[in-house]
């Protein structure tokens, strides 16, 4: 798969998981996961080099563009853990997310990323800066990029995995947690990989990074359709609250009840 077929799907997959979102918005429900799929569609659109070209020459072609897209890859990885961590009923992650720790890992992550970007010296445009890959410096700055989300990725893939191998999660459920397991582990599995200099830039990154994404993506717009399916029916439902309100997997003996009311 080359690289640009991987970023345009990675963009649809977004878009979509936007797209069925705007009815819960209407409804004030699912706010959180909105903004971080906007914000993901725009880091991923920026990964595309005719529109990551067109967006840094209003931000005065010096590659701007490239550090906005970082920032906003913090903020959606930021969200998506702290949510999905709270869904799964993982306190740990949501500790490691949210807690001390996780704001201490971000807030450095944050200043290292822009330390790094303000020292190079980057003056003409180049999508994901492979103009100035042969500089130690921006690859050092491309390296630190990769490191907040491998965090949080790593955080979450286990409670992910969890849910997704639980016999009580209805099915539809488990699908929806192995496929946000499956997009958390390619995350932490590419970063690992760019930064042991395993793999460069190119087909097999790209298939990794944005199947990553599209993996994460999918899941997420599953517990959607699974719950409008079953609110749709007035039933109660474990998914029915998951990456939008407060209730968790937590609450066992309620699903379990659930359950068998439905067979």
């Amino acid at each position: 798969m080359s690289p640009w077929i991987a970023q345009w799907v990675a963009l649809v997959f977004c878009v979509g998981g936007v797209a069925v979102r705007i009815r819960d918005l209407r409804s004030g429900r699912g706010r959180t996961i909105f903004v971080a799929l906007v914000l993901l569609a725009a880091a991923v659109a920026l990964s595309i080099p005719g529109i990551y070209l067109s967006v840094d020459s209003l931000l005065g072609g010096i590659n701007v563009a490239h550090l906005v897209a970082r920032y906003f890859l913090y903020v959606v990885v930021f969200l998506l853990g702290r949510q999905m961590a709270a869904a799964f009923g993982s306190s740990r992650a949501q500790f490691l997310v949210a807690g001390p720790p996780g704001l201490l890992v971000a807030g450095l992550c944050a200043a290292t990323t822009f330390s790094l970007f303000a020292a190079n010296s980057m003056p003409t445009s180049s999508p994901g800066l492979v103009a100035y890959t042969d500089q130690p410096l921006v690859r050092t700055y491309l390296q630190s990029a990769r490191l907040y989300p491998m965090y949080i990725a790593a955080t979450v893939v286990g409670p992910a995995a969890a849910a997704c191998l639980a016999r009580g999660h209805r099915t539809i459920h488990r699908f929806a947690s192995g496929l946000v397991a499956a997009g958390m582990a390619l995350v932490v599995v590419h970063g690992s990989l760019r930064l042991l200099g395993a793999i460069e830039a190119g087909p097999v990154a790209a298939a990794l990074a944005f199947g990553g994404i599209s993996l994460v993506v999918s899941g997420i717009t599953f517990v959607w359709i699974s719950r409008s399916r079953y609110e749709s029916r007035g039933r109660l439902s474990a998914l029915r609250e998951l990456f939008g309100a407060n209730r968790t997997f937590q609450n066992s003996r309620q699903r379990q009840s659930d359950t068998a009311r439905e067979r």
